[in-house]
């Protein structure tokens, strides 16, 4: 199925709408450039490969557990067993990495960060960077609105504030928070259907502030749009 390939090329059409905007939150980025190359996604793409073997020789990790590791913080994730970080399909990126989002389109994420691969799963992959924000990337097929599949990968969460910052019917540019563990959670998403197939990539942070995630989640986009 190419609906991957094309739910990309819908995001890029909100990309265009936001190129402005991301060429200033890049300009306003003091953050320096770390070195990414096509080496480090290999080395990720073996380190998954042994990971997925574990994984299928031990189908006792729980999916519900899985797929909520990453809305806890960089520092509960650390203090996993190995074990834990093979059933859950975690593993530690030892250096710049290039993640693949599917054939076309790729993010760089920085060393130190815990990386998801779900396999057979809505949650694509998660990303857990060392100042706590994290990455989700769910993508599956249904035929309900993108509002109604947002609200359902979020169902555990009481989302409040969420604003629509640009509106169309295959994509939509989204902010929210919602709180978890006492603290607030900002976030952003990108959504996109394309012949039944719906996608998000979602970015969270309770740390950061909401001009500084801002600027994250358009660098994020611009990455994607290269």
């Amino acid at each position: 199925m190419n609906s991957n390939s094309s739910v990309w090329k819908t995001i890029l059409t909100v990309v265009i709408v936001l190129v402005s905007i991301v060429r200033i939150a890049m300009m306003c980025n003091k953050s320096s450039r770390s070195s990414y190359s096509d080496n480090s996604y290999n080395d990720v793409s073996s380190l998954m490969s042994q990971n997925f073997k574990g994984q299928k020789a031990s189908e006792s990790a729980d999916d519900a557990a899985s797929n909520s590791l990453f809305y806890e913080s960089y520092d509960s994730i650390s203090h996993l067993s190995d074990s834990e970080k093979d059933n859950y399909s975690v593993v530690k990126l030892k250096k710049d990495s290039l993640i693949m989002l599917d054939v076309f389109s790729k993010i760089n994420v920085e060393s130190g960060s815990y990386f998801q691969k779900n396999y057979d799963d809505t949650l694509s992959l998660a990303i857990k960077q060392t100042d706590d924000t994290s990455i989700f990337l769910h993508s599956f097929d249904t035929k309900n609105d993108l509002m109604t599949n947002f609200n359902a990968i979020k169902k555990k969460f009481d989302i409040k504030n969420l604003d629509l910052k640009l509106d169309d019917k295959e994509s939509k540019f989204v902010s929210y928070n919602y709180q978890k563990n006492g603290k607030k959670t900002k976030g952003y998403a990108l959504l996109a259907a394309d012949q039944g197939h719906f996608t998000a990539l979602e970015i969270e942070s309770n740390r950061l502030s909401e001009n500084e995630l801002q600027g994250k989640a358009f660098t994020l986009i611009a990455q994607i749009a290269k």
